[in-house]
């Protein structure tokens, strides 16, 4: 059996749970556009808080 590196298994554990997710270069601009619409929410949650304390 060869001995996977770090980005062997990471792809390899990927495949096994989430066979369905795009590979590649769009795999990373998922996740990029996930955690700009997270930071965003954060960002309007804030700023709707902002509003009601003051």
């Amino acid at each position: 059996m060869k001995k996977d590196t770090w980005k062997t298994a990471i792809k390899r554990v990927l495949r096994e749970l989430a066979p369905n997710l795009p590979s590649g270069s769009s795999l990373f601009k998922f996740i990029i556009q996930m955690i700009v619409a997270i930071l965003t929410a954060i960002a309007t949650s804030l700023g709707g808080t902002a509003c009601f304390v003051s």
